[in-house]
């Protein structure tokens, strides 16, 4: 071949890479990895399933404890709220902005399918609209925070400048109790939100879940829509401070079920994840495995075919 090596025309002889027939060692490393990768997928998934059943009651316990709790406020209309926090005033009597704490909820742990990713995504959504559903109040100031490594590290880049605070490896040791999910409404309560929404998934059934955004408000916020909400009940101690305890009991007990459902998921997910891996692990390595037994066949079928043709050439000799 003829290479043209002028000052103007210098060629270089690249490497390009061939794609060959893999090698008969090279198959059965491969068949160890992909038998190696169903086993841990399979254990994952009996560890998942044995701590799903202890979640899902979990779960029960916390929607039966925190229905009737949540239920105390009545339902918010929108609109109200919208104008309520629209004519917001400050000490000096001018319209300040109002402030919406956004808490998204995922988990610690990867590996459970689209839980995390459909956290992170409604996230992104929302902020590429420009939150326009709490934008219809007036000037918002928008304050982020996140429970859960997955959820912080999907909006950390992006949307850092939001963060307030993030949670995590909350629930790796030891499962979350009450006590701590009070504290971190504490430190949500500390904010000082005109608004909360909270971004979580909400558990269905084994195979399928919702993400929900769900508005939460203060008890001035909320008395100014439906000033009758609290007829029913008799409420004792100074005015208004009763109510605030109830408000930080209230949000502790909203979050503590969300908490819930986000476990409940998670392993209801992680469960279904690591059946479909083990199954297409086990469907490759089939087909791998038949590929190894027909080149053994094709080697073992040559040199059968040599020796034969060898022992008839002495004959004929």
């Amino acid at each position: 071949m003829l290479v043209n090596c002028s000052k103007n025309h210098l060629r270089k002889f690249i490497p390009v890479q061939v794609r060959t027939f893999a090698t008969e060692e090279q198959l059965k490393k491969r068949m160890k990895s992909i038998s190696n990768i169903k086993k841990i997928t399979s254990a994952m998934k009996m560890v998942a399933s044995a701590r799903l059943r202890r979640s899902q009651q979990k779960l029960q316990a916390a929607r039966t404890f925190t229905t009737p709790i949540t239920e105390a406020y009545p339902e918010i209309d929108e609109e109200k709220v919208n104008d309520i926090l629209s004519n917001l005033k400050d000490n000096d009597g001018q319209d300040r902005n109002t402030k919406a704490v956004i808490a998204a909820i995922a988990c610690d742990r990867g590996l459970c399918g689209a839980m995390n990713s459909s956290i992170v995504r409604d996230i992104k959504k929302k902020f590429a609209d420009g939150y326009q559903e709490i934008q219809k109040s007036g000037p918002t100031d928008i304050v982020l925070t996140t429970f859960g490594s997955k959820a912080l590290s999907g909006v950390e880049r992006l949307f850092g400048s939001y963060l307030n605070f993030a949670v995590t490896d909350s629930g790796k040791s030891v499962d979350l109790n009450f006590k701590q999910t009070s504290l971190l409404a504490d430190h949500i309560l500390e904010l000082q939100p005109d608004r909360l929404q909270i971004i979580a998934n909400y558990f269905r059934n084994m195979i399928s879940f919702d993400t929900n955004t769900i508005n939460y408000y203060p008890p001035n916020i909320a008395l100014q829509v439906d000033s009758k909400a609290l007829e029913d009940y008799e409420i004792e101690g100074p005015d208004g401070e009763e109510l605030d305890n109830f408000h930080s009991f209230r949000l502790a007990c909203i979050l503590w079920g969300h908490f819930a459902e986000a476990d409940a998921v998670e392993l209801s997910a992680r469960v279904s994840a690591m059946e479909s891996s083990s199954k297409n692990a086990g469907e490759m390595l089939d087909k791998i495995t038949l590929q190894y037994n027909q080149m053994r066949q094709s080697k073992i079928t040559t040199e059968l075919i040599e020796i034969i043709s060898g022992a008839t050439a002495l004959e004929d000799a």
